[in-house]
């Protein structure tokens, strides 16, 4: 799970390919615009500012700026208990 901020920093030492190739992230159902029929199942790595499945058979990494509002985000993921159980990692308020 990342926001914006931490999205930016990690991308300059990794590439989200190099990511998703470890197998880390979870999955997400794609549908077709057509029919709404499902698509393809593809690895996907989270922003925590957009719209998320509840998704509790996993636990959830968040590499997170501390940001009020990504504060809140996490917040309001945890008491939703949207994942089984969550790694927390900040970045520095920089």
């Amino acid at each position: 799970m990342l926001d914006e901020k931490s999205s930016k920093l990690i991308y300059n030492v990794v590439k989200e390919d190099e990511i998703l190739d470890q197998r880390i992230t979870s999955r997400i159902q794609k549908t077709t615009q057509e029919h709404g029929q499902p698509s393809d199942i593809l690895p996907d790595i989270e922003q925590i500012e957009h719209r998320r499945p509840t998704n509790a058979d996993v636990e959830a990494i968040y590499f997170l700026s501390p940001d009020p509002h990504i504060v809140d985000c996490l917040l309001a993921d945890l008491g939703k208990k949207r994942y089984q159980g969550a790694c927390l990692l900040w970045t520095s308020r920089e």
